[in-house]
């Protein structure tokens, strides 16, 4: 499962292949916990996004994360 740090949380992205319309979607999820912060979990699933290749879901899932990230702080 591709994941990376960013900013103290904790970035997962996870896309999966829709066999019926034979397009990868997008899929991640933040999450922050440790040491004096509170748990935190907030996932995106309807990106309303398809793509050719499993890269390119990807890459567009740690996209949306960060962003949402860099808008919380």
């Amino acid at each position: 499962m591709p994941a990376s740090e960013y900013k103290k949380y904790y970035l997962v992205s996870r896309p999966h292949f829709n066999e019926k319309i034979r397009v990868w979607l997008p899929y991640a999820s933040v999450t922050s916990a440790g040491a004096g912060r509170e748990f935190y979990y907030h996932q995106f699933k309807e990106l309303n996004s398809t793509f050719d290749t499993e890269e390119q879901a990807l890459s567009f899932g740690f996209i949306v994360a960060r962003a949402w990230v860099d808008e919380q702080l």
